[in-house]
């Protein structure tokens, strides 16, 4: 969900964007490890930017138990992100940024600034306040966040083979008259 949406509005101000692309040069070590996105002149003209989705959930047990704040929680993250990546973007002239969030939407500091630009890029091209972008932009990605933590909001991954209604009935809306009540929904 996060990885589709920033792409989507990355490639609105940005050249060449491409989904989870090979980072480092094929003939090294580095083959095959795939960033999320990548896109051309995001930070700088010309150079390309790689990106890697993270979602924590900083209230998990195992953070708990450490007594990490939300912050070092996401530092963490991003920091593991950076030791993996920041080589391989190097190695073919391109930067690195980690977009840790949290399950709740908490957005660690590198994903922040990475909105902050894209603001700037939106507000300048569009011809809008960057104010008015930003918020357009935070509640984007707050919404992409819920769908990627909450099957509620996501939906089934199961197939459900083009039935009306679903088994349980939990997609069924109000029906006047009684008429759930001889509705077959098994059939």
């Amino acid at each position: 969900e996060i990885r589709d949406l920033c792409i989507e509005v990355v490639s609105l101000v940005c050249k060449d964007v491409r989904s989870e692309p090979i980072m480092g040069p094929s003939d090294q070590a580095y083959d095959g490890d795939r960033g999320e996105f990548s896109c051309r002149g995001f930070w700088e003209s010309g150079v390309t930017a790689f990106f890697d989705n993270r979602i924590v959930n900083a209230d998990a047990p195992s953070y708990v138990a450490k007594g990490q704040t939300w912050k070092q929680t996401a530092d963490n993250a991003a920091n593991e992100k950076k030791k993996h990546y920041t080589d391989m973007a190097e190695a073919v002239k391109g930067s690195f940024t980690p977009l840790v969030c949290s399950v709740d939407g908490a957005l660690q500091r590198d994903f922040e600034m990475f909105l902050k630009r894209l603001g700037v890029l939106l507000a300048n091209k569009w011809g809008k306040h960057k104010g008015e972008v930003m918020y357009w932009l935070r509640k984007k990605v707050q919404f992409a966040i819920i769908r990627a933590v909450n099957l509620r909001v996501r939906g089934t991954r199961k197939d459900i083979g083009g039935k009306l209604f679903h088994d349980d009935g939990a997609g069924m809306r109000y029906m006047p008259n009684g008429c759930a009540k001889t509705s077959k929904i098994n059939e």
